[in-house]
């Protein structure tokens, strides 16, 4: 399958850098079982990103339902926001100016 030219354009989205990292991260804990004798690292830290997905997911549809699009919208802007300014001003922000 080297090129994938037979491919359907229109299910050119199933792969390549259009993957989400929510996808990569679900993949990742099957690709590698430790039950069957592979190296799983940090599989709890993926194992606790996709259920941390999972239940925003269920609270950010909960909220859309009951209280409609303005607050699960604030809610992540003002996530966005702090995550922002916590990398920005932690040690982390050397390593992106390289």
């Amino acid at each position: 399958m080297a090129g994938r030219t037979d491919r359907d354009p229109a299910s050119a989205h199933e792969d390549g850098p259009a993957r989400t990292a929510a996808a990569r991260t679900a993949d990742a804990n099957p690709a590698a079982p430790t039950l069957a004798g592979g190296r799983n690292p940090h599989s709890g830290r993926r194992l606790g990103a996709v259920l941390a997905m999972l239940i925003g997911a269920a609270v950010g549809a909960s909220l859309l339902l009951h209280q409609g699009p303005a607050v699960p919208l604030a809610i992540a802007a003002g996530t966005a926001a702090a995550t922002g300014v916590a990398t920005y001003t932690s040690r982390c922000a050397a390593y992106l100016d390289k």
